[in-house]
């Protein structure tokens, strides 16, 4: 039925004509509203280049409108136009690339990629860079590595008769395996790169800890003065670590744990109330006199035989429910506690019953 019908010539109601040029509008129609101009020429807005002829050349355009027909004649436009500076645009050769170009008077490159290039030469290996000395014939050169351990030598002769000198290079087939000696342990490995400097993980944190120690043992400002033991009174100092130290020895600590320990265990078998005493703290609350008959008990005689060594005694003995704490214990020479055992004092405080 449609098959003859030409969309291009008006058939029915639908013909019109272009709003702007008044030419026929010859696209089929479709769904919706009827369209008002032959063209996307047409359709867009009117404007300043709405007679579409290049600003430059004068050349008539075709296809969407547009100032210009082509590039050269946008930049030939900008050139000839007044540089909003006011200083005028003057010839000039690049130093880089000698390339000629048009610009202001103090412009000595002719686009940014030749004066990135001059900057990161300077910045990594003209007068700006840091100077090094090569690790191998001591020349002094100006580098800026841009990764760690990078900018060692002066040239690469330079490092691969470093490498020559300090590893053992074993031939395999057609690659080099280096074989340097670890840092930490001195046992060779086979180094994935010219920097390995450690065999494992375990080297490389071994390595990282000795480093903080010491920068720890620098910067240490805590108190180290020797204080006296707090078993055998002996004056000891501290180190790194040890700023809570209380005994000089190890085997003071386990006197001390033990002594206080067998006495607890002992109160808890009679079921008393039980607190952990030292007895040292004891004799130093008493002055290290006998609460009883009041001789002095030395200190060096504790643990001995003598009449007048110290020892811990219970006010109400344990085993008529007495309390295992500071309150029922007091400080008495070997002789009193010998002599008092398990037996009430003449006189005794209502504070021993405190169980």
């Amino acid at each position: 039925m449609f098959e003859n019908l030409d969309w291009r010539e008006p058939a029915n109601d639908n013909f019109r004509k272009c709003e702007r040029c008044g030419s026929a509008i010859t696209k089929p129609p479709r769904p919706g509203p009827k369209p008002r101009f032959c063209s996307d020429a047409c359709r867009m807005p009117a404007g300043p280049f709405d007679a579409n002829v290049c600003a430059h050349c004068g050349t008539k355009m075709e296809g969407r409108r547009r100032k210009f027909c082509d590039k050269s004649c946008r930049d030939a436009k900008r050139s000839e136009a007044a540089p909003k500076t006011g200083r005028p645009k003057v010839s000039g050769v690049c130093i880089v690339c000698d390339a000629l170009f048009v610009g202001a008077a103090n412009k000595i490159y002719c686009g940014e990629a030749c004066a990135r290039k001059t900057r990161d030469f300077e910045y990594r290996r003209g007068d700006k860079a840091p100077e090094r000395e090569c690790q191998w014939c001591g020349d002094t050169f100006r580098r800026r590595p841009t990764v760690k351990d990078a900018a060692l030598f002066c040239s690469r002769d330079c490092g691969h008769e470093y490498l020559r000198a300090s590893s053992a290079v074993v031939r395999i087939s057609s690659f080099s395996v280096l074989r340097p000696r670890c840092a930490v342990c001195d046992k060779p490995f086979t180094a994935k790169g010219a920097t390995a400097k450690y065999c494992s993980d375990d080297c490389h944190a071994e390595i990282k800890r000795l480093r903080s120690r010491e920068y720890s043992a620098a910067n240490d400002n805590v108190d180290r003065t020797p204080r006296p033991c707090a078993e055998c009174g002996e004056v000891f100092s501290t180190s790194y670590g040890e700023k809570n130290r209380k005994f000089c020895s190890t085997e003071c600590s386990k006197k001390n744990g033990q002594r206080a320990g067998k006495l607890k265990r002992k109160a808890m078998l009679r079921a008393a109330y039980v607190e952990r005493v030292d007895p040292i703290k004891v004799f130093d609350r008493d002055k290290w006199k006998c609460q009883i008959c009041g001789v002095k008990t030395p200190r060096k005689l504790r643990g001995t035989m003598d009449d007048r060594a110290p020892e811990l005694d219970h006010v109400m003995p344990l085993s008529l429910g007495g309390a295992h704490s500071y309150m029922n214990t007091q400080c008495a020479c070997r002789k009193c506690n010998r002599e008092k055992s398990d037996t009430l004092p003449a006189q005794i405080g209502l504070f021993a019953y405190a169980s």
